[in-house]
């Protein structure tokens, strides 16, 4: 908190990291080899969800019997099926920068977690091989100067101010689709509001709602009937929303001013609460398990604090 560090979790498990251009080549690379065809120099111009069809900037029209929206927060499908994108107002807004390892940034072995640097989010440093990820996330209508406070987070947790790219970008904070498509047309990802509102996890999640949408649309092309896609994929995408459901509930409790000095007070002296999220984090730990847990000391934390026995 503020360059004071409350706690760490030693002998974990092990964690790996991975960049995202990486990544994302790799899980590209599989597609590919799965038989997908790759079209690249072509925004996508205009998106027709009841055909449906796909028009680009250079003319080229695509139709199919299936759509998967699988386009991000400004989401063109999800426009087209709903009239509208995410309220900004109600979304939460990230900066990001992956610096080159050097001499001039600190040696830094762990990953870290820090609050205070910015309302109702927190900040991260996840270092790599060759790379230190470092970025700062919060609710947009509560940071109207993000950027000023992600300097000044690296400022602190670097000494200085890496001269590297910064990459901003909003996330459906708690802004999820109850509806995830229409008919044979779905969204997944962040193009329907997966986000998680306390980690800001969302690329398990489009990961996970890729999967689920692929076997709807098996389900649906097995019974003949295209239009069944979303009533396939509905039941399967409860599984991620309920997990949003609790998510959303628990930032009110974690986020909060009050709640912040809480935990400021309470995170020094446990050795539970920083294993129990690392527990949640790796799928380990269910939210409604985790949310009576952090209930329960926040109110001894909370009575404690008043006096109360």
């Amino acid at each position: 908190h503020q360059g004071n560090r409350l706690n760490q979790v030693e002998d974990y498990r092990d964690l790996s990291a991975s960049r995202r251009c990486e990544f994302d080549h790799f899980l590209l690379r599989q597609a590919i080899q799965k038989g997908t065809k790759l079209f690249q120099g072509s925004a996508v111009k205009t998106v027709d969800p009841v055909t449906p069809a796909v028009t680009l900037a250079d003319g080229s029209q695509f139709t199919a019997d299936y759509l998967i929206g699988a386009d991000g927060v400004n989401s063109l499908v999800a426009k087209a099926l709903f009239g509208h994108g995410f309220d900004k107002k109600r979304s939460a807004f990230a900066l990001e920068i992956e610096a080159p390892v050097s001499d001039q940034l600190p040696m830094i072995s762990d990953p870290e977690i820090h609050f205070g640097a910015v309302n109702w989010g927190y900040g991260w440093v996840f270092p790599k091989k060759e790379t230190l990820t470092i970025g700062l996330g919060g609710e947009w209508r509560r940071n109207p100067d993000i950027k000023q406070a992600f300097q000044r987070f690296l400022q602190l947790r670097c000494g200085t101010i890496p001269k590297v790219k910064v990459k901003g970008h909003y996330l459906p904070f708690g802004n999820y689709c109850r509806q995830p498509g229409r008919d044979h047309t779905l969204l997944c990802g962040d193009a329907a509001g997966l986000v998680e509102t306390i980690t800001g996890e969302g690329i398990a999640f489009a990961m996970q709602s890729g999967q689920m949408a692929a076997q709807s649309i098996i389900e649906a092309s097995g019974l003949n009937n295209p239009a069944a896609a979303l009533n396939c994929y509905q039941h399967r995408y409860r599984e991620i929303t309920d997990i949003l459901r609790w998510s959303n509930r628990l930032r009110y409790l974690l986020f909060p001013k009050l709640s912040e000095s809480l935990f400021l007070k309470l995170l020094p002296k446990t050795t539970t609460v920083p294993r129990r999220q690392m527990d949640l984090m790796a799928g380990e730990l269910e939210y409604p398990a985790y949310s009576r847990f952090l209930v329960t000391k926040a109110g001894a934390a909370l009575a404690r604090k008043v006096g109360l026995k």
